[in-house]
């Protein structure tokens, strides 16, 4: 499902699993947790569904560096929402602009919505 806005067409790419983060089994709260940790930011916002939730992750200490995360619950992996004209100077303003604007939390509720591009093979 395509959605398109003030900020172009939106994409979720650089997926990122429980896995690859070292994270086994646990709740979706100490995975988000784990992630935030891993990542070396904070979540600004969090926003939980039952399938999975919404994040602005923040850079400490700037103000306007947010990024926005999905988290899938039932693969356990992240996915960057990618704004085609770009997503500089998030902050909490924006964040609850955009969300409602692309209908992020649809996707945190269901988030088999969420396709990824697949990479294709390099040439040799």
């Amino acid at each position: 499902m395509k959605r398109t806005g003030s900020l172009g067409e939106l994409s979720f790419t650089s997926p990122i699993s429980a896995g690859d983060i070292g994270v086994g089994t646990c709740s979706d709260g100490e995975l988000v947790k784990a992630y935030l940790q891993w990542s070396e930011g904070y979540a600004e916002y969090w926003l939980q569904m039952r399938n999975g939730a919404v994040l602005l992750q923040m850079v400490p200490g700037c103000p306007n560096s947010g990024a926005i995360y999905l988290l899938n619950s039932t693969n356990r992996t992240f996915y960057l929402a990618d704004f085609e004209l770009g997503d500089t100077d998030l902050n909490k303003h924006t964040f609850e602009q955009l969300v409602a604007e692309y209908g992020l939390l649809d996707y945190a509720s269901n988030p088999c919505l969420i396709e990824v591009p697949v990479r294709e093979a390099a040439m040799a």
